[in-house]
């Protein structure tokens, strides 16, 4: 029965490496389109005085599903993120996030 269990455990850590190296091809993908936001949301903000509401969304939804990955990926929580789990919530468009 010991046995069964330890060949349990290790498919199970086979399949989250598999999950893991997923994961981190698509943080190589999320990363690079998160600098994309980040730089027209810069320009939007320098052309047009404020910041474009769906572009915030935008790069909160891309920050917490990188969020999502890191704490997968290290350990820290065994829920898969995106597309397995839903989307990372984002703060109420209404405040649109704006500490100015």
């Amino acid at each position: 029965m010991d046995s069964a269990v330890k060949r349990l455990r290790h498919e199970a850590l086979f399949f989250r490496i598999l999950w893991m190296l997923v994961f981190g091809l698509a943080w190589q993908v999320a990363a690079p389109v998160l600098l994309v936001v980040v730089v027209l949301q810069l320009l939007h903000r320098l052309l047009r005085g404020e910041p474009h509401a769906g572009l915030m969304r935008l790069g909160d939804g891309l920050g917490g599903f990188l969020a999502q990955i890191a704490r997968y990926s290290c350990f820290r929580s065994d829920d898969k993120p995106w597309p397995v789990a839903d989307w990372p919530l984002t703060p109420d468009s209404d405040s649109q996030g704006r500490d100015l």
